[in-house]
């Protein structure tokens, strides 16, 4: 009978045994009955190996699932939410109900849920041990929004469309009118010049000789992680590039001989968000009526996520009642 593994340091021995020992590097072994040790190499992974296409369906965490227990390409087609994990995701509504009492007099805040209308994938190009990424949460293994996502596609629909050189046509019959140094200015430096936008995001202080722009501040919204409602489902999609020595380092002509390949990844289908922002209370109600329709349309206009161009990530408000009272506590 074989003892449990043992680490030690490797000795010249050892390194004689096996091309991948060094000399006062640890290895694992394994004793047998008489005491002699067996050296086992990348035991970690012959364990997984083994256990993996036994146990990869009692795994609960979808996280560790899909990258440390079964490839991709073997997953299910679906992957429905478990009892636990409708448990973690009113543990999270719960938790954000008291996030909004402890802050009741500083903060209100804007409450929407959002549908998604057909599929959504996020963290699609992360590191991954595959050619594809989806974003679940490090701990829980649920699909979520990430706060800074949410802020950054929020700020780009502003910019695109408050503050884009041909947003109208009264700008595009006037644009020859503008000044060379106007001309020159990008979006981000017109939207500083924005009382609205340097309140709802920040600005950075920077000196040009024509212009000086506030000095450094904070912006005096906060945006939250979304996590699903209720449920959720995790499917495998796929894409498949039919030109790829067009597309590679060839750079041979696209013809139809051309072998496609295949890539599977996952999205999210079938799920509802709880979106926060929290915002302060002496913010006015202008402010707040502008949050909430660039808000709205950012994700129903825009999506966000990957692929949006393709459909992907675009949402429908399914509860509008909650930001409307909020913003109706501002003050003008």
């Amino acid at each position: 009978m074989k003892s449990d593994y043992e680490l030690k340091k490797a000795t010249k021995n050892d390194e004689k045994r096996s091309k991948q020992i060094r000399e006062g590097k640890y290895i694992f072994v394994q004793k047998d009955e008489k005491g002699r040790c067996e050296i086992i190499e990348n035991h970690l992974y012959k364990e997984l190996r083994d256990i993996a296409p036994k146990q990869q369906d009692k795994v609960i965490n979808k996280l560790l699932r899909i990258n440390k227990f079964c490839n991709i390409n073997y997953l299910p087609k679906k992957l429905e939410v478990r009892e636990i994990e409708k448990e973690i995701m009113k543990k999270q509504e719960e938790e954000m109900e008291v996030i909004k009492k402890e802050w009741t007099k500083t903060h209100d805040f804007l409450e929407l849920e959002f549908k998604v209308l057909d599929k959504l994938v996020i963290g699609l190009g992360t590191t991954s041990v595959f050619e594809t990424s989806i974003l679940l949460h490090h701990i829980y293994g649920i699909p979520y929004i990430p706060g800074q996502a949410i802020k950054g596609v929020i700020r780009n629909y502003i910019l695109l469309k408050e503050f884009s050189e041909n947003q109208d046509e009264k700008e595009v019959d006037n644009k020859d009118e503008k000044s060379d140094d106007e001309k020159k200015k990008t979006l981000e430096e017109k939207a500083f010049e924005n009382d609205n936008f340097r309140y709802i995001f920040g600005a950075s202080k920077k000196k040009d000789d024509n212009q000086k722009n506030p000095d450094k501040n904070q912006g005096n919204l906060i945006f939250f992680d979304a996590f699903p409602k209720d449920k959720y489902k995790i499917e495998k999609d796929v894409v498949t590039p039919h030109y790829g020595d067009y597309y590679g380092e060839e750079n041979e002509a696209p013809t139809d001989d051309m072998q496609p390949n295949p890539i599977n990844f996952l999205v999210v289908k079938d799920a509802t968000f709880k979106v926060y922002i929290g915002i302060k209370k002496n913010t006015n109600k202008e402010i707040r009526t502008y949050i909430e329709k660039y808000f709205i349309e950012a994700f129903e206009y825009v999506g966000i996520g990957a692929k949006t161009s393709l459909g992907y990530g675009f949402m429908q408000v399914e509860n509008l009642k909650k930001s409307i009272q909020n913003i109706n506590r501002g003050e003008s």
